[in-house]
Parts: structure tokens; sequence; C-alpha cells
């Protein structure tokens, strides 16, 4: 883990389970904000510096910010069927 960085989690809203930050990770790294119904996802992608999604339509508003965007397509064989 490095200092000069930390996980934001945000899970989608409609989800019914939301993972937790693993406990191997040190605390102050990882922060989920899917519970918190204030937290406004607008306002995270100002901090955001490399945005992790899968097939979210985030990723348009993320562009207007010219920064990296990473695809988690973990059920990306399922998907494309």
């Amino acid at each position: 883990m490095h200092e000069d960085y930390i996980l934001i989690i945000k899970h989608h809203q409609t989800l019914r389970t939301w993972p937790k930050c693993p406990d191997t990770i040190p605390e102050g790294f990882c922060y989920d904000f899917s519970k918190d119904k204030d937290m406004d996802i607008n306002a995270l992608l100002t901090v955001t510096d490399i945005l992790i999604t899968d097939y979210s339509s985030l990723v348009f508003d993320y562009a207007f910010f010219a920064r990296p965007i990473l695809f988690f397509t973990f059920d990306e064989e399922l998907y494309g069927d």
C-alpha cells in the first residue's frame, strides 16, 4: 500500500449486498461510501484519479476529466452473450 493514495468504493445503489473492504487491507486505506446516501457520486468523481468500473454509464461522466478508466469486466464472457 502506498501512503499517497486511498481506495474509495461506492457500489451501485441497487445491489442487495455489498462486499466489504478486506480485513487484510491496512486501516485508513479503504473507504466504502456505498451506504452513505449523502455522498454524491459526482462529488467523488471530482477527487478520483483513476476510475475502476464495470459497464456503468458513469464512464461517460468521468470521461470529461480525461483521467484513466479501468474496466473491471469480471463477467465478460457472460456479458458478451
